[in-house]
């Protein structure tokens, strides 16, 4: 007979994932897990598996977290699980923290745990600590140019480094317009920020059109968009995560710029992770998003330029790239769904 496993599923913003505390029972083999028990219908149905643990170093952080994606593989970083971790360490009882300090494959995050205002033993909201992002990983983004289907350079909204080099696309012949004197070519582009100091890499496509291309300790590259709804998410993300510009595969951001509120920048984005396929939310694909709009100076006419709401098809989550640190701190909720008993694969 299998041995049978506590679990509980929960989920940020629609991001669901399936979490096992480690602390008191073991998962063997986790990546066979995710593969079984995230099949819809067929198992408990979920992104992945995220378990609970101990951290390497008890004096750097309080808990570790591990993520298997729905097909088996083992990824860096989750934010919308990182928030979900938080959530439960507090509620379950396992610490009376509200700063609790997460170990994952990119570094110790830092959650800030806000209690609902009406009852301090649950977790309304938790802000992640994401560090800093990254523009020049040769491991994850060799620098060349990922092939666009055609289907996503008709929608393309061009942003270049400044307000002076944008471009559009002439939707009715499909070719790029120039609407200044800056000439491009088909080699990799640094781009100097000017309020981190950093480089960042671009890869423009055949008519001069760029993605951005932002680590958040995972690989992300996000296109701006006249209209999301309009893209075929699944044939363009499965084809962009491939590509041999992504040396470890890459999560593909597409958003497009709305009327925000409060001075704040909107932006409705849809993701395809890598390994798990489109998902309602992607905290990390949030914070890669939010660093490419303000990079690409989408935000500046913003009254909070530094800071951008991401609407995703589970809910939204509002992101701040910090100009002092350079940290991305991202903030939205949590939630348990059910819990339950399940076989270990055999």
């Amino acid at each position: 007979m299998s041995r049978t496993i506590p679990f509980t599923k929960m989920h940020g913003a629609g991001n669901d994932y399936i979490y096992v505390n480690t602390l008191l029972y073991s998962v063997p083999d986790p990546s066979a897990a995710a593969i079984a028990w995230s099949k819809p219908h067929f198992g408990i149905g979920s992104d992945g598996l995220v378990l609970i643990g101990r951290p390497s170093n008890p004096d750097e952080a309080d808990y570790s977290m591990r993520i298997f994606n729905a097909d088996g593989s083992e990824a860096m970083m989750c934010g919308n699980a990182s928030r979900c971790i938080g959530k439960y360490v507090y509620e379950r009882g396992l610490t009376k923290k509200t700063v609790v300090r997460l170990e994952t494959l990119s570094g110790v995050k830092v959650l800030r745990l806000h209690l609902d205002k009406d009852d301090d033993t649950k977790v309304d909201s938790v802000t992640v600590d994401m560090l800093a992002p990254a523009f020049d990983v040769p491991a994850q983004f060799t620098g060349a140019e990922p092939a666009l289907p055609e289907a996503l350079k008709a929608h393309l909204i061009i942003l270049g480094p400044s307000k002076e080099t944008s471009r559009e696309i002439n939707r009715s012949t499909n070719s790029c317009i120039q609407t200044n004197h800056l000439t491009t070519n088909h080699t990799t582009t640094a781009l100097d920020h000017e309020d981190t100091g950093k480089a960042l890499s671009t890869a423009p496509t055949a008519c001069g059109v760029t993605g951005t291309f932002v680590s958040m300790g995972n690989p992300h590259y996000v296109f701006f968009v006249d209209d999301v709804s309009a893209l075929d998410i699944a044939a363009i993300g499965r084809q962009l995560e491939f590509d041999p510009a992504f040396p470890e595969r890459c999560n593909i951001e597409f958003a497009q710029p709305t009327t925000g509120a409060d001075g704040v920048t909107t932006l409705r984005t849809r993701v395809w992770e890598r390994g798990s396929g489109i998902t309602m939310a992607c905290g990390t694909g949030a914070c890669a998003t939010t660093v490419a709009a303000i990079s690409r100076h989408l935000t500046d006419k913003a009254a909070q330029p530094r800071t951008c709401d991401i609407v995703m098809d589970g809910g939204t989550l509002h992101i701040t790239w910090d100009k002092d640190d350079n940290h991305v701190y991202m903030t939205g909720p949590a939630a348990f769904a059910f819990d339950g008993i399940i076989p270990l694969p055999e």
